[in-house]
């Protein structure tokens, strides 16, 4: 009963991912959404699947015009841990529908944890936590696993640095470079890019307004990123075969300012926090394109 009234908001959260998720086991089933489950992360993993279970890593398919090297195809997730766990001893798509699980109870259990160290309530950091791993970001982006895969990592990333701020032990520093690794292996290094800046910029302002000196917050900023390069060295055997694919693919170049920011909006995307509706309603076909609206006119 002691360990019950303690640890009732994970088991609230545990109950409450299953009942949201329930609908994909009873029956058996997968989200029927067009695009990317469909055409991709679907058959991805499924791949994945398949080759774990006859106990290979899915180098090469011969099911891609003349051949491709999928394993390059850093999205596969081939060496991230979870990954490994379900889709070998699970069928699909019963494990494509646990990683889903996964993801939210990992979202949520996670900033359940930081809310926690930050002091707060019990409920304050249930409410918290549903916010973040349920929010719009997460279910509206279930047909993009690697990009709420790696989300739900955030919270944890920012609890190992404070930890370790505060207990200064070196175990801490080791974890966060084995979060950065599994957050590579996922598959969508560039969010990883942004999550190391974000990291970064709240470690800079959260010592600076903890009156450390400019020498002691470079101190921690140096070794952040020497540990952040650790991750990187131990992510070897997925980045180097994605930069090899790389040099051969159509973006070998980069990509110029056009295509770099061709989905991005203007300030005027900010005003949907306020009212949604105020360019219009969709499903009414009263929406009122702009091209400062970016993606949006793809709704």
């Amino acid at each position: 009963m002691k360990l019950l009234k303690s640890n009732w908001p994970i088991i609230f959260i545990l109950i409450f991912t299953i009942i949201f998720f329930h609908r994909l086991f009873f029956p058996t089933s997968i989200f029927s959404t067009p695009g990317d489950i469909a055409y991709f992360n679907y058959p991805l993993k499924n791949f994945l699947s398949e080759s774990l279970k006859n106990h290979q890593l899915p180098l090469w398919t011969n099911l891609i015009g003349t051949g491709f090297p999928i394993l390059a195809d850093s999205p596969i997730g081939a060496f991230y841990l979870p990954n490994l766990i379900l889709f070998y001893f699970f069928p699909m798509p019963i494990a494509f529908n646990l990683h889903y699980i996964l993801i939210f109870l990992a979202s949520t259990i996670g900033t359940y944890l930081l809310c926690q160290y930050y002091r707060l309530s019990k409920p304050a950091s249930l409410y918290a936590a549903l916010a973040y791993g349920f929010s719009g970001f997460f279910v509206a982006r279930v047909i993009h696993t690697s990009f709420i895969q790696l989300a739900s990592l955030l919270p944890f990333l920012f609890l190992i640095i404070e930890k370790y701020i505060e207990k200064k032990e070196k175990k801490y520093l080791f974890i966060f470079a084995l979060f950065i690794n599994q957050s590579i292996f996922i598959g969508y290094l560039q969010s990883v890019i942004y999550i190391l800046i974000a990291l970064n910029v709240y470690l800079t302002a959260k010592l600076y307004l903890q009156k450390y000196k400019m020498t002691r917050i470079l101190k921690y900023l140096g070794i952040l990123g020497l540990f952040s390069l650790f991750g990187f060295a131990l992510s070897a055997v997925q980045i180097l075969p994605t930069y090899e694919m790389l040099k051969v693919s159509s973006r070998s170049s980069g990509l110029n300012s056009n295509q770099l920011f061709i989905n991005s909006g203007s300030t005027k995307i900010l005003s949907f926090f306020l009212n949604p509706f105020i360019y219009g309603n969709i499903s009414k076909g009263t929406f009122k394109e702009s091209t400062d609206l970016g993606i949006y006119n793809d709704i």
